[in-house]
């Protein structure tokens, strides 16, 4: 099941490699493109990009419980080492999902904030901040572009071949 997460993972990615991709296109100031028909676009796309995000980071998450789950029945020192390396972006997209799975909630309290996110150079760039009770603010920056689905399928492939050279371990549903 993991591979499936990962695999929709990466067709969110260039899914929204592609929305802000095509955005950028608009944005640019020598566009030829009217103003009007570029901001309906940009409203269109934006939604749409939301929507990506949402998906991609819901991706992320189910990767992050499934490996939990399969952790929670393994002690093997060589596979917590695998894990130790990608679980820090597992953990930031579990966090951003959270965020943005609550901003109705957060929105409506008066001087909150929502999620931001943006695309360069292959990293995708999430921001998301709110306020918190008692008036300070928690902002959050994170990196989870290409390169770390790259890391997070490299350490899958490792885990797997581990397992497999070593049928005395339990293989779980990763």
């Amino acid at each position: 099941m993991f591979a499936w997460y990962l695999n929709g993972a990466i067709i969110q990615w260039n899914r929204l490699a592609l929305d802000m991709n095509r955005a950028l296109k608009f944005w640019d100031a020598n566009s030829r493109v009217p103003r009007h028909m570029a901001d309906a676009f940009n409203r269109r796309n934006s939604a749409l990009a939301y929507l990506d995000l949402h998906f991609y980071l819901i991706c992320w998450d189910k990767m992050d419980k499934l490996i939990q789950r399969f952790l929670d029945g393994e002690s093997d020192e060589e596979i917590v080492r695998i894990h130790g390396r990608i679980d820090v972006h597992l953990r930031n997209a579990v966090d951003a999902r959270n965020h943005q799975e609550h901003l109705d909630r957060v929105l409506t309290e008066p001087g909150s904030y929502g999620i931001l996110f943006g695309y360069t150079n292959g990293d995708l760039v999430i921001t998301h901040e709110a306020k918190r009770v008692g008036g300070s603010k928690y902002q959050k920056g994170i990196l989870l572009g290409h390169r770390e689905i790259i890391q997070v399928a490299r350490a899958y492939e490792e885990i797997v071949r581990y397992l497999k050279s070593n049928p005395s371990l339990h293989m779980g549903e990763c």
